[in-house]
């Protein structure tokens, strides 16, 4: 880690840290927007933060702190980096944050039609979904494992973030047929029965989600 990386996350973790209580908080958020304006030190942090490749430069809260920040001011991440972050910080706030980063520059069209998952063009969220449906086998019993609470994370955190890309990927996700899909429909169903009319109608209408036995909002 170079110094100006080192001398960062040490403000990061500090001003970003809910344990380091309030006044320390504060205290190093005033101290980092000093070093922040003092010369040349803005430069070498953006390109510092570009190069990162370690998932363990920083906390989960400096992650985020510095994802944010990344975000506001347009800088790129290391992809791998970004992936690693999503399988490990299992938080949707991080899953947001890093998904925003990863596609805030994509060129995209919203798609009249649900793009297919092994198709989806776009490689970085294309792998995202394909890790997020991955089944695997456990050791113990050779048999296969499903668990759908990675992909329903990844699926609010595309919705969150709202953008014609993600919101193509969360169709495409819904939309894909994997063993864990009815539980990823019916979780997404189970959201939508918690949203009035009007807003479970604008989910529906956008992700076209397939349709589950209970779906039934008639009576409330």
């Amino acid at each position: 880690m170079s110094q100006v990386l080192a001398l960062a996350s040490e403000f990061i973790e500090r001003m970003s840290n809910p344990a380091y209580g309030i006044r320390e908080n504060e205290d190093y958020t005033m101290r980092f927007g000093a070093l922040l304006a003092s010369e040349g030190f803005d430069t070498m942090l953006r390109r510092e933060v570009a190069q990162i490749k370690d998932p363990d430069s920083l906390s989960p809260h400096g992650w985020l702190w510095l994802l944010s920040w990344a975000r506001s001011n347009e800088i790129p991440f290391d992809e791998r980096l970004l992936l690693h972050l999503t399988e490990n910080l299992s938080s949707v706030f991080m899953q947001v944050a890093a998904i925003d980063v990863a596609t805030r520059r994509a060129d995209w069209m919203p798609r009249k039609t649900v793009a297919q998952l092994h198709e989806f063009d776009h490689p970085w969220l294309a792998e995202l979904l394909r890790r997020c449906t991955e089944v695997h086998r456990e050791k113990d019993t050779g048999h296969d494992h499903v668990d759908t609470r990675r992909s329903e994370t990844v699926l609010i955190a595309l919705m969150q973030v709202g953008s014609d890309i993600t919101l193509d990927a969360a169709s495409a996700l819904l939309n894909h047929s994997w063993i864990g899909q009815s539980l990823l429909v019916e979780f997404f169903w189970s959201l939508c029965s918690e949203l009035d009319d009007e807003t479970r109608e604008r989910w529906v209408s956008r992700l076209h989600p397939p349709k589950w036995q209970s779906n039934d909002f008639s009576n409330g």
